[in-house]
């Protein structure tokens, strides 16, 4: 079986933008960071995270993207 991590970045890319202030935002920007660190693009990623946390520090998703965060080097 083949990840489609774009196909998958795409359609979190959809909801973000659709449900900007939705309750799912906060594990859709994780999964997104998730889609573009396996597609090679760790600085895409770091960033995403970096949004997590700052637009919903308190969130079971926001930890998990500091935790990712904390082991990238330079991030």
């Amino acid at each position: 079986m083949r990840q489609d991590t774009a196909g998958a970045a795409q359609a979190y890319r959809a909801a973000i933008e659709k449900y900007p202030n939705g309750n799912k935002i906060p594990d859709a920007l994780f999964k997104l960071g998730h889609c573009l660190a396996l597609a090679g693009d760790e600085a895409g990623a770091a960033e995403v995270w970096r949004e997590l946390v700052r637009r919903f520090p308190g969130t079971v998703a926001a930890e998990r993207a500091r935790d990712r965060l904390g082991a990238r080097p330079g991030s």
